[in-house]
């Protein structure tokens, strides 16, 4: 990040997790302060649910979540649910929370849907939308199984964007499910 920041003379650094990636942003900006430029590097630090998911399964893990995020610069926190709200880390800064939101500039109803849900569906099946990227951590055989489970019960189709780190092993397991319907 160091090197980055360096070479392409960037501002600031906007990092997502306290874990691993804070902590590096936080060695990033203490190298380039104690170089020869004496560069002052500010990072923000994006928490996410998975940050309290991971002190929750380790307390271990506290107190370097809690150092990286109170030398971060800003701290927002992308608002899922009460669960996931960092408060219990107990940190110093205020923690900005950005809502999750849809631009209802870019995506909007169209005014007649149905033709628009032909696009998708032209023969009338359900249509499932997973809203999330596909992690390992996101189950995404599981998503498959499910989709499965309820293609079997009524035609159906699932929409996504096609790019996950599992992707080879969920199209194979996709290509699997579709070739015992037919």
């Amino acid at each position: 990040m160091a090197e980055v920041a360096e070479i392409y003379e960037l501002h600031l650094l906007h990092v997502h997790y306290a874990i691993p990636h804070s902590v590096s942003a936080l060695l990033a900006k203490q190298m380039l302060a104690a170089g020869p430029k004496r560069r002052v590097l500010p990072f923000v630090t994006t928490l996410h649910g998975t940050d309290i998911t991971l002190v929750g399964q380790d307390h271990s893990y506290l107190p370097i979540t809690r150092f990286s995020i109170e030398q971060s610069d800003g701290v927002p926190h992308l608002a899922i649910s009460a669960r996931t709200h960092p408060a219990g880390i107990r940190i110093k800064n205020p923690i900005q929370v950005i809502y999750n939101f849809v631009n209802c500039d870019l995506y909007c109803r169209c005014s007649d849907v149905s033709k628009r849900r032909l696009e998708y569906a032209p023969h009338g099946e359900r249509i499932l939308v997973h809203l999330s990227n596909f992690r390992p951590v996101k189950r995404v055989t599981d998503t498959i199984e499910i989709f499965d489970r309820i293609r079997k019960k009524m035609p159906a189709k699932i929409i996504d964007d096609r790019r996950w780190p599992d992707r080879s092993r969920a199209e194979w397991l996709s290509v699997q499910k579709a070739s015992t319907m037919t």
